[in-house]
């Protein structure tokens, strides 16, 4: 960001605010306005989500495939306010503006540039991901976000953050938290190659506590 003109980080600040605020609602109101239908493939989670308010249990009524979190989502949704289409849809449009807010905030940091930046998020929404493939797009952007504030200051808490978006990309699709994971603890250990092995393990170390506490 801008830093020789006195006042200029807090205008770049503002204007990166202002940017993701237009992002997120734009993602928002157009996958909802531009739904048609929910493909076929969107019913292997939602019919389980819907098994799930009908008191059914995972493994004891109905098989899980390993994507827990997938229809657990659906599930809580549906409870809060109704299982239905709409709610399944507000769900996923939601899903998809933070996917797109994610990778607004990555290439924006990356790149430096908020129209490049803007450009990036709305290549992500124009390709239109179908509707079930939301955690590839909110997943691996908020993965990406946390591996970049990692590497610029490997705090425990955001060695904890990483972990825990890699439990969280596991259960919601067991091969998520595999690619999420390998990433991110590359990055982790890559990061402190120059500091001994003593810190990378204890780094990987915390990665891998706030990963495992999710999973419990």
């Amino acid at each position: 960001p801008p830093q020789s003109v006195p006042g200029s980080a807090a205008i770049w600040r503002v204007a990166i605010a202002t940017t993701a605020a237009m992002v997120v609602a734009l993602t928002f109101g157009w996958r909802f306005v531009t739904f048609v239908r929910f493909q076929n493939d969107h019913f292997v989670h939602l019919a389980r989500a819907q098994q799930l308010l009908l008191g059914d249990w995972p493994i004891r009524d109905f098989v899980d495939p390993g994507l827990p979190l997938m229809y657990g989502v659906s599930a809580a949704a549906g409870y809060i306010s109704g299982i239905s289409f709409g709610t399944e849809l507000v769900l996923v449009s939601c899903a998809f503006a933070l996917g797109a807010l994610f990778t607004f905030l990555v290439a924006v940091r990356v790149g430096g540039s908020i129209g490049v930046a803007a450009g990036v998020a709305l290549a992500e929404v124009l390709i239109a991901p179908r509707t079930y493939s939301y955690p590839k797009v909110l997943l691996y952007s908020a993965a990406a976000w946390a591996v970049l504030r990692v590497i610029e200051s490997p705090a425990p808490r955001r060695l904890l953050l990483v972990g825990a978006l890699i439990g969280t990309a596991f259960l919601f699709r067991h091969d998520h938290g595999v690619y999420i994971g390998l990433t991110a603890l590359t990055a982790v250990a890559l990061g402190a190659r120059r500091l001994g092995w003593r810190v990378g393990t204890r780094r990987l170390a915390t990665a891998a506590g706030g990963a495992a506490g999710v999973g419990l």
